[in-house]
Formats: C-alpha cells, structure tokens, sequence
C-alpha cells in the first residue's frame, strides 16, 4: 500500500534533477580568487615601509602656510609639530622662536607676528628638511 502512494506521487510530478555541473566549481574558483587577492594586498602593504612620525610631522610643518596673516592656532601647530619632530631634543633655533612668538600666542587681543619673525620661521623649516 505505500509503495503504490509513491508511485502515484512520481505519476502527479517526474523526477527533477538539480544540475549542480558548473555551481560547485564556479564557487571554489571564485573563493581561490578572493583567497589570492587577500594575500596579494596583504603581502604588499606588509613590505610597505611605514612612515616614521618624525617625516609625518615634518610634512605637516611644511605643508603650513606662512604667507598672510599669521594666527595663534597656526602658531601652537608649529609649535607642537616641531616639539614631535624634536621628540625632546634641544635645539637653540627653535627655543629662539619661541621666545620671540610669547606675546603673539598666549593673550587673546595679541598683535601678529612681525614679518622676521616669520621668516625665521619658514626658514628654520626648510632648514629642518
């Protein structure tokens, strides 16, 4: 009795068959193809020398605009790039142009800077390269 149930279900709908001949390895070719190209990025940016802070800080510094008006915040960045640039050594020019940017950073109505005062400035950067 239930092999005749069966065999009337077969009669309603025939056999289906799933073709499954280019799924299987269009998948494995497709997973090679992301494994390789994950090696290959991590490969070349492995062999990639990364950038030392000191060269990072000192395109900073020369990327700063020294023409016009010069501000305070554009001040205190020359001053904390260069101090990451030093990374605590001394240096005697840089203390110089500190002591001469005193009134210009640290009171609000401060007058700008004189135009030798960024001259040194810009100077002592290009000096830095």
């Amino acid at each position: 009795m239930h092999d005749t149930a069966l065999s009337q279900l077969k009669d309603i709908m025939p056999d289906s068959e799933i073709h499954t001949g280019l799924l299987l390895p269009a998948i494995v070719l497709l997973l090679v193809l992301m494994l390789s190209l994950s090696l290959y990025l991590y490969w070349r940016n492995r062999n990639k020398p990364q950038p030392t802070p000191q060269t990072v800080v000192l395109q900073h510094l020369q990327a700063l605009d020294w023409r016009g008006e010069i501000g305070r915040e554009q001040l205190y960045q020359l001053t904390l790039h260069t101090r990451t640039y030093l990374d605590g050594r001394e240096d005697p020019a840089f203390e110089s142009i500190q002591q001469s940017l005193q009134p210009h950073k640290y009171h609000p109505d401060a007058p700008l800077a004189d135009k030798t005062v960024i001259e040194t400035i810009a100077h002592y950067i290009k000096g830095l390269s």
